[in-house]
């Protein structure tokens, strides 16, 4: 809506100050200026519209974009988590490998020291047997032979 200002602006004096001339209405600024940038508006509209057209565009490719990345970081994940499930399996086949050769080597290590407790059994065994059967021999011995010859006879001294 026009303001009072705007309505009186077109009763202004049309000419210069001097002598009346002719009276009338003085042009409408606004409208001439309007009805002089009308064509230049007309011909931008093409452009206007193209660049909506672009605008449109650029989001459909930026949606689609989106899209495919986040499509692409979902198998870039599901990948990892693969790759992640056969590391672990790797991890876990390496850790019963190594136990595996612990166990071998502990197992090796036990039986270099059994073959190690035999021999030295080997070894004192002949001379531990002599020494037993020497000592049960005088064992044997001693019982065989009475100490004291009298009370196997009945006679008592004395």
């Amino acid at each position: 809506m026009a303001g009072v200002r705007d309505l009186l602006s077109r009763f202004r004096p049309a000419g210069a100050p001097g002598p009346a001339g002719a009276a009338g209405v003085p042009v409408d600024r606004r409208a001439a200026v309007a009805a002089e940038l009308a064509p230049v508006f007309a011909a931008l509209a093409p452009v206007e519209a193209e660049c909506e057209r672009i605008r449109r565009e650029a989001r459909q490719a930026a949606a689609d974009r989106e899209a495919a990345a986040a499509e692409q970081a979902r198998a870039l994940v599901a990948q990892a988590r693969n790759a992640a499930a056969a590391e672990r399996a790797a991890a876990a086949a390496a850790v019963q490998e190594a136990a595996a050769a612990e166990l071998a080597e502990l197992a090796a290590s036990a039986a270099a020291e059994a073959e190690e407790i035999r021999r030295h059994t080997a070894r004192r065994l002949p001379a531990l047997v002599a020494q037993v059967v020497g000592q049960v021999r005088a064992d044997l011995a001693g019982l065989s032979q009475p100490a004291d010859p009298a009370p196997l006879t009945g006679e008592a001294g004395g």
